[in-house]
């Protein structure tokens, strides 16, 4: 009969299914409130309830899963359709209780119990997780829920909060190991992944002895398949324990087969315990064994071949060659005693080069031992590749020439690396530049049966020139170097469609001469996805604010936010599915992922410079429209403790030398200023949520932490590397800091304002009130007037048009941006004592101690005045900046152009020029626009 029943239920609902399916919200609300009325289904109300969030009826949308809840629900489509309202709400946190009533309604039904247990999982609660878990183990007796609830105590014990309290140390992990020991006893491990999650247990708490003790019982080894695979775990494991030579022994076995010789971890991890094990001995006779046997294992590889075919030569043991003689160095550093080698670092390097030099990947194997090597060895070693590669013929076969190309790319690229490149005077890195490019074009011949979807083999040439001219414009300021890096580049993306470096390299240099339109068009063409909004997204977003193209800023950001969004509710699926198919390795790395991308620092600095951009584009004074905004907020201040930056800053290919690139103290440091600039603006945004909800408490905590904030960071100063060149540049930082001083002001002033209506003007303490007011507006309004004339001298101690670019648009339009936003406050500000006159006018008496009456009119003047004033500003602003746009010359190439002898890369540049220049002039039409609506704004706000 229940069969019967349900089937009928699947009929009735099966078009509102459909409805939503096609996305027509309306009518599945139709369709769901037509059979509510026949026949109360309750699933049908949970559909209506999704149909509702879907066009942004969200309350009334949970108004009906409240009352669902209130029911308590136990058929399973109801519980369903309620988890997918629930989760397209965002509202992850309401399902497990649905769960837990149909799961105490019906405790012997084993999917109710599993979707508890995932539900659970969603929201990420390992306690509550793992005391499910066991009662279903108890309950229905499969091992899989035990080891779940094994899993959910270990991901209990990985919690920061726990790890700190001393709680895991003392209690988890011990009850952990009870769990798992437990299930050895009763044989629940039945895989792989089953003993990984034992090992993980150990491993975590860095038990290495205690893995080495089960990993060596036979029983649990046999559960990894793969011999190998169990030989690696068991050699990791003795070389964590500190038994570095059985260690050594075990990889030294495994490197013996010949399908290990290129596995680089095996021969480094073998190298690294012997030279450990060695180091506190002044014995070299066991690095003197493992030279031989390396060596051995070169012989063999050098060996002519057994069978008729060519012989595959591997690289790991040449490269263990070079690992040796690097280790070497460090002990030689240290006063220890090294084995008799004949061959030096130098001629081993010039030696691998020689035979794998054509590979691709040469440069990558090479670079991290020329690191090493000192000033007068690094120019030995490139003089000995520089003979290699000038001894090609020039009437070789086409694929020896190919190889002789890719040979003298590893050179250019191992020559940067070294710091040849930025040791060179403008004129030297010109005529490189040259021979760069010209190569770059001989090489195209080599790609000519390429599919559209590969690179061209010279492609490299092109972005060894590009890093040159652009150190060359860092040392000179050249801007036409500029356009000549656009003008290749774009001639090279013609060829290769699919090459990402050309187009970030191109991205970046449209940004420094102020054209976000054709940088956001090839941003686009790179098809990022996924995760790569949130580690790419950066090399737009840190110049939106600046480059004055303010609608498509809005797009771009919405864009990005929607990837958090679906993160949100897919993210945590993967740790559902990885306990669904017990895949306990994958678990803690899901589980990781999702934290951090919660946690995105690029997420809280989009959201921040979305809510500025929608400020300074969307509200001209209306203080309705402004309180409806700052009902939503970027992101609550206190999560910004624990962010976590996932930019990927190594994204383009620089061939910089270690030295040379940015250090972890660097890189903190650009991460703090990103930090400081998202608190800044958020409390900015909640000072003004507060005012206006006449939120006193919190009015008063957020101006307490705003003052913070601004002292904390006002004597700090913020250096960028020049080396992260897509980076946004630190006076968006001292912006937000001139903009949260404003907003500090108008804060105090409206917290004064509103005691001052609490008082009702009756007593002393109104006038006290009045008069801190009026000291805080006119602090308030002095702010928004500087900050009026700080935007003026930017714009006119900036020579236009010559400079038109990122460093206009920093100065200008960032203290444009400071100006505008401070008139939406000041017009708010007036709203606000417009508002609270008649409150004063009720029963005002004089004071009692004597002090002058203020009244509220008396502030209206200043703000007038002050309105007044900036409305003159702006005028002369707007006719400067459409001056400025229609004297704006158009790119072009220099009369001494490094690029444009190839009429190919003339035509991509003169091309690119004209979607240049329209997208600087359109820039300062936008700004010209921008500036005349506010200028309207402060006119009408004047009279």
């Amino acid at each position: 009969m229940a069969s019967t029943s349900r089937s009928v239920s699947e009929r009735r609902l099966r078009p509102i299914y459909d409805a939503l399916d096609t996305f027509n919200n309306k009518q599945a609300i139709q369709l769901a409130d037509k059979v509510l009325k026949k026949d109360p289904i309750l699933a049908a109300k949970a559909l209506k309830a999704i149909a509702l969030e879907r066009l942004g009826k969200r309350d009334e949308g949970l108004a009906l899963l409240n009352e669902l809840k209130v029911v308590g629900p136990t058929d399973e489509m109801t519980l369903q359709a309620m988890t997918h309202a629930y989760r397209d709400m965002d509202q992850f946190d309401q399902i497990p209780s649905v769960y837990e009533v149909a799961v105490k309604h019906s405790p012997l039904n084993e999917e109710l119990n599993a979707h508890l247990f995932m539900a659970l999982v969603r929201i990420n609660d390992p306690k509550r997780q793992q005391a499910v878990a066991m009662q279903m183990y108890k309950t229905f007796k499969l091992p899989r829920y035990y080891l779940w609830s094994a899993m959910s105590l270990l991901a209990q014990a990985m919690l920061p909060s726990n790890i700190q309290a001393g709680l895991s140390s003392k209690m988890l992990f011990p009850l952990l190991e009870k769990i798992l020991e437990k299930a050895t006893n009763e044989k629940l491990l039945a895989s792989e992944e089953d003993l990984d999650l034992y090992l993980q247990a150990f491993e975590r708490q860095g038990k290495h002895a205690d893995v080495l003790k089960w990993l060596e019982q036979p029983e649990l080894a046999s559960l990894i398949k793969s011999s190998s695979a169990r030989d690696q775990r068991v050699a990791e494991a003795l070389g964590s324990a500190g038994r570095l030579l059985e260690a050594a022994s075990k990889f030294q076995a495994l490197l013996e087969a010949p399908e290990h010789r290129d596995q680089w971890s095996f021969f480094k991890l073998y190298l690294k315990y012997t030279f450990e094990h060695a180091a506190a001995s002044p014995d070299v006779a066991t690095l003197e064994n493992a030279w031989s046997f390396v060596s051995k294992l070169v012989a063999e590889e050098t060996a002519p071949s057994a069978g008729a075919g060519p012989k595959v030569v591997h690289r790991g043991p040449f490269l263990a060659q070079l690992e040796f003689l690097r280790l070497s160095q460090q002990r030689v550093s240290a006063g220890l005693p090294v084995a008799s080698v004949a061959a030096s670092l130098v001629e081993l390097l010039a030696a691998y080069f020689a035979r794998f030099g054509a590979k691709w990947c040469c440069f990558d194997d090479m670079r991290g031992f020329v690191g090493t090597l000192s000033p007068d060895a690094a120019k030995e070693l490139h003089e000995k590749m520089l003979q290699q590669v000038q001894a090609c013929p020039k009437d070789a076969p086409v694929a020896t020439q190919a190889d002789c190309m890719r040979q003298h790319i590893c050179t250019v690229q191992l020559a940067r690396w070294m710091g040849l490149h930025t040791a060179m005077t403008p004129e030297q890195q010109r005529e490189l530049v040259a021979d760069l490019v010209s190569r770059y074009h001989a090489g195209l011949q080599f790609g000519s049966a390429l599919k559209e979807t590969e690179r061209q083999y010279s492609d490299d040439y092109a972005l060894l020139a590009t890093l040159v001219m652009l150190d060359l414009h860092e040392a000179t300021g050249d801007r036409s170097v500029l356009y000549d890096i656009i003008a290749l580049l774009q001639f090279g993306v013609v060829r290769s469609k699919f090459n990402f470096q050309f187009k970030l390299f191109l991205v970046q240099c449209y940004v420094k001469l102020g054209a976000l339109a054709p940088a956001l068009a090839l941003y686009q063409e790179l098809e990022t996805r996924h995760v790569q909004q949130d580690t790419l997204s950066y090399v737009i977003s840190d110049h939106l604010l600046s480059c004055a193209n303010m609608a498509e800023g809005v797009n771009f950001h919405r864009m990005v936010l929607s990837y958090f969004e679906r993160a949100g509710k897919e993210l945590p699926e993967m740790v559902i599915n990885a306990y669904r198919h017990q895949t306990f390795s994958k678990v803690l790395e899901f589980m990781e992922f999702t934290s951090r991308t919660n946690r995105s620092l690029q997420r809280a600095i989009v959201r921040c410079q979305d809510a500025k951009l929608r400020l300074r584009t969307g509200f001209n004074g209306q203080i309705s429209e402004l309180e409806e905004f700052i009902r939503v907020l970027p992101l609550p201040v206190e999560v910004l403790n624990d962010l976590s930056d996932n930019r990927d800053h190594d994204v383009m290919d620089f061939w910089e030398a270690e030295a040379r690139r940015p250090t972890k103290e660097q890189l903190e440091t650009l991460r703090a200023q990103k930090i400081a600039w998202v608190r800044l603006s958020t409390l900015t945004f909640n000072t003004l949520r507060f005012a206006a909800a006449s939120d006193k408490a919190r009015l008063q905590s957020t101006l307490e932490q705003l003052q913070a904030a601004v002292s904390a960071i006002a004597e700090q100063s913020f250096a960028v590397p020049s080396s992260l060149r897509l980076s946004q540049t630190p006076a968006n930082t001292q912006q937000a800091l001139v903009h949260a001083k404003i907003v500090l002001e108008f804060g105090k002033a409206a917290q004064h304002l509103q005691a001052y209506v609490a008082s009702s003007g009756e007593a002393a303490g109104a006038a006290a009130s009045i008069s801190d007011a009026a000291a805080s507006a006119t602090a308030f309004i002095s702010s928004v007037t500087a900050a009026a004339e700080a935007a003026t001298n930017a714009i006119a101690s900036t020579p236009l048009p010559e400079s038109i670019g990122q460093r206009f648009f920093e100065r200008a339009a960032g203290q444009l941006e400071v100006a505008g936003d401070a008139l939406v406050f000041l017009s708010a500000f007036a709203r606000v004592l417009g508002d609270i006159a008649n409150a004063g006018k009720k029963n005002r008496k004089k004071p009692t101690d004597g002090s002058p009456a203020i009244s509220v009119a008396d502030l209206r003047a200043p703000i007038s005045s002050a309105a007044s004033g900036f409305a003159q500003l702006l005028r002369s602003l707007e006719s400067q900046l459409q001056a400025n746009r229609r004297n704006l010359p158009a790119a072009s190439f220099a009369s001494k152009s490094l690029v444009s002898s190839e009429a190919d890369v003339k035509a991509a540049g003169e091309k690119a020029f004209t979607a240049l220049s329209q997208s600087q002039r359109d820039a300062l039409e936008n700004l010209a626009e921008w500036v005349g609506s506010k200028r309207s704004c402060a006119e009408s706000l004047s009279s």
